[in-house]
């Protein structure tokens, strides 16, 4: 299941009433209490109730495979306690153990929809527009890209664009409000036709596109998966006490794509941050573990990242830019003139750092923004 993005459906997870609150409490140690509650969703909620048991049963599919109708409507029961409960996605409901979790095991997780609260405490809108809008990062960052990027929104950006396909005919498309790897491609220019085309494509895109140069990684990084571009995803937490690593993971692409994200099927390792070498095996979102890279055979704990001590310095001095901000997942990615950055996430997700250590991070947040 992707996981749901408009403010709207977000919001819409959790009645927030006394009377929700104590059968929310009256559910965590009474099977009777929890069906009650579960039909409490189903009651005031039910278009939302509705739609979550498509999703429910595709995960069911997904994780289990077949199982009798009685484990089904337990299952059914409890994942829907969960989401209101503890704001447990249902693809999260297995990747974090929850059928075998208490319910202070599961109150330890940031879920998806808790996360949401967490990064409004450690940002501010001011600071998340800046990230929102590729353009803005870009002029603020530019010194840490080094790579060349154009803006085509419309007819006074085409001397740019046509000067920008001048020096690289290849180049990456990203859509200008897009996150995740969404909408993300390759275009090739050949003739002086097809860049009239492909610049009436890109202002069709709503807010127009970003254009980037290829990003040409180094040889080590390829070694996992030469057709993407592998990157490091540095998650940054500013206190206090400074600024510290949140669990940096590697992450590598998959089969034909030439993204490493986990909308692509990407996979991803947990990195030491001391040290810089991978500590554990590839996982994706689905739970599938992986020894070795699937494709190339690569094996991931032991893998020791480039420069790494360059790599730390980079994500700290980036995580200084935006005064404001605490909180930002940074992707980078390594070249043979070092390490450059891809992008910056405000809202980085936190769901493959609990799955390696397969433990909630809540607590280890919260002292953070206590600090802050």
């Amino acid at each position: 299941m992707r996981r749901i993005k408009n403010n709207a459906e977000i919001a819409a997870w959790k009645i927030d009433s006394i009377f929700e609150k104590w059968l929310s409490k009256m559910a965590d140690n009474s099977e009777f209490w929890k069906k009650a509650y579960v039909k409490f969703y189903q009651a005031f909620d039910s278009e939302y109730y509705k739609k979550g048991l498509i999703f429910i049963s595709k995960n069911i599919e997904l994780f289990l495979g077949e199982v009798s109708e009685e484990q089904k409507n337990y299952y059914i029961t409890d994942m829907v306690y969960s989401l209101h409960r503890f704001g447990c996605m249902f693809d999260e409901y297995f990747l974090y153990n929850f059928p075998n979790l208490n319910t202070e095991g599961r109150e330890s997780f940031i879920t998806d929809k808790i996360r949401w609260s967490y990064y409004s405490k450690m940002n501010t809108p001011e600071g998340n527009e800046i990230f929102n809008n590729k353009k803005k990062t870009y002029d603020l960052f530019k010194s840490f890209y080094k790579r060349d990027l154009v803006f085509v929104s419309g007819e006074e950006d085409k001397n740019n664009f046509i000067e920008f396909v001048k020096k690289h005919s290849d180049f990456i498309v990203k859509p200008y409000n897009s996150s995740g790897g969404r909408g993300v491609c390759k275009k090739s220019v050949t003739d002086e036709k097809s860049i009239d085309e492909i610049f009436k494509e890109l202002t069709l895109n709503c807010g127009g596109s970003v254009c980037e140069e290829i990003i040409v990684q180094s040889d080590k990084i390829a070694s996992f998966h030469p057709s993407s571009v592998n990157t490091v995803r540095f998650t940054t937490i500013k206190d206090k006490d400074g600024i510290h690593l949140f669990y940096p993971l590697l992450r590598t692409g998959v089969g034909n794509a030439f993204i490493d994200n986990a909308t692509a099927g990407g996979i991803f390792a947990l990195i030491d941050s001391e040290s810089g070498i991978v500590r554990t095996v590839a996982r994706d979102e689905k739970g599938n573990s992986f020894l070795a890279h699937p494709n190339t055979g690569v094996v991931y704990p032991g893998f020791e990242l480039p420069e790494w001590e360059k790599a730390v310095s980079l994500v700290k001095s980036l995580a200084t830019v935006v005064e404001d901000n605490h909180y930002v997942g940074w992707d980078i990615a390594h070249t043979d003139a070092g390490w450059i950055m891809v992008e910056g996430n405000p809202r980085g997700q936190m769901i493959m750092m609990q799955l390696f250590c397969k433990t909630g991070f809540k607590q280890e947040i919260e002292n953070y923004i206590k600090n802050i």
